[in-house]
């Protein structure tokens, strides 16, 4: 690589979208009421034509033989922290 074409810090890559995730096809956005009236975004899930179960969820949106309150009655939700709960590497002898 020639000086004038090198950049500070740059690593060549051989195919730099290889570790990156296809883009979504749908979303299921997420919202909780706010104390002024509005709603605010929780999260979103993302959909991808490329997973069968998926892809029949886009599809049945889509089409309406799916609503989004069918999946609200059948969704479940849990809570957990983003912390590691396993164990600890230990390399003692």
């Amino acid at each position: 690589m020639s000086e004038a074409n090198y950049v500070f810090g740059a690593q060549p890559v051989a195919n730099p979208t290889s570790n990156r995730k296809a883009a979504p096809d749908a979303y299921i956005n997420a919202y909780l009421p706010r104390s002024d009236g509005e709603r605010g975004k929780l999260g979103a899930f993302s959909l991808s034509m490329s997973k069968e179960d998926q892809a029949d969820l886009i599809n049945g949106l889509n089409s309406g033989a799916i609503t989004v309150e069918q999946i609200k009655e059948h969704l479940v939700l849990d809570f957990r922290m983003a912390v590691t709960t396993r164990a600890k590497f230990t390399l003692a002898k």
